[in-house]
């Protein structure tokens, strides 16, 4: 009994999919067109596939567009993944169904490797432990971004509180944006031991910022 493969060539917008069979000795190809949603995935290409009795799905990794593809059929069958550099079309001959084609003849031979794939749960955890660590590193620039601005004015509030983030320094920020220049209105924002430092920060916050760097100080606040 020969499996009976799907060659996906992955688009934006189009899949166009040859499923490869094995009938009576004689080797035929089925073809079809379909949507990226996941309507036409979960809901059309995957009966199609069903019904024709895929068992092994084969498809490039082409940018992101892989992804939805992948998602919507990873119940039903047994996927595969390949690097695109791996079955790339001659210079000049690309062609969907063609692609299609080659991915599922290639994969019977057994010529392509298979691209590692997590599960859904590693995936999840995956994108959780990506998605920390990037937002971590974005409000290290911006604390640094917005102690630049700082520095545009000659406020020199960071060599006084700890947190430019913290209670004090986050009330004293808004009030800056504000256009508050009045140092003694500023200092009584001071919480905690910073009411001890009320010299220094009084010091600190001669400064002054133009209207465009109070702007840009409101923006970056927004981002925290």
């Amino acid at each position: 009994m020969y499996p009976i493969i799907a060659g996906i060539d992955v688009h934006k917008k189009v899949l166009a999919v040859v499923v490869r069979v094995v009938r009576d000795g004689k080797l035929e190809y089925e073809k079809r067109k379909f949507g990226t949603t996941r309507q036409e995935i979960e809901q059309h290409l995957a009966v199609w596939l069903k019904h024709l009795g895929v068992t092994t799905v084969v498809m490039e990794s082409t940018a992101q567009y892989w992804r939805p593809v992948w998602y919507g059929l990873e119940p039903h069958f047994e996927l595969h993944l390949v690097n695109p550099l791996r079955v790339k079309a001659p210079r000049g001959k690309k062609r969907d169904y063609a692609d299609a084609k080659r991915l599922s003849d290639r994969w019977a031979a057994g010529d392509l490797d298979d691209s590692f794939v997590p599960g859904k749960e590693q995936r999840e955890w995956r994108a959780m432990t990506r998605a920390r660590v990037h937002m971590k590193r974005k409000i290290g620039v911006n604390r640094c971004q917005v102690e630049g601005l700082l520095e545009q004015g000659s406020i020199k509030l960071s060599s006084v509180v700890s947190d430019l983030f913290g209670a004090t320094g986050w009330e004293i920020l808004k009030l800056i944006v504000k256009g508050v220049t009045d140092v003694e209105v500023l200092v009584k924002e001071a919480r905690g031991s910073l009411r001890k430092k009320e010299g220094k920060l009084r010091e600190a916050l001669t400064g002054k910022l133009d209207p465009a760097y109070r702007l840009l100080l409101k923006q970056h606040m927004l981002l925290m």
